[in-house]
């Protein structure tokens, strides 16, 4: 009788030994699940970073286009007024009896 209660001690014994070990798997995969989950998090957060940068880029050089678009516009417009300007004083130095390109001419010799 005493060598059948021992067995059943033994025998609760390794079952209460294989339950620590079991739990304690479990928690090693549980952390290593939350350890995976972590690195997927800040891949995620990295990624979202990334992805705001080069919003960020793309943003900075749809505005720099803009801007060169608006300083082409300003030369074009200018050149349009300077040109006008040239005509209007052609055209007062004809009135004037003075034949534009003579000046020019002259001007280049």
């Amino acid at each position: 009788h005493a060598k059948q209660e021992r067995h059943d001690k033994e025998v609760a014994l390794q079952h209460a030994e294989q339950e620590r070990h079991d739990k304690e798997v479990a928690l090693q995969h549980a952390e290593q699940e939350r350890h995976d989950k972590e690195v997927a998090l800040q891949h995620a957060e990295q990624e979202r970073h990334d992805k705001e940068v080069a919003l960020q880029h793309a943003e900075q050089e749809r505005h720099d286009k803009e801007v060169a678009l608006q300083h082409a516009e300003q030369e074009r417009h200018d050149k349009e007024v300077a040109l006008q300007h040239a005509q209007l004083l052609a055209a007062r130095l004809r009135e004037l009896g003075i034949d534009p390109k003579t000046i020019l001419g002259t001007a280049l010799s």
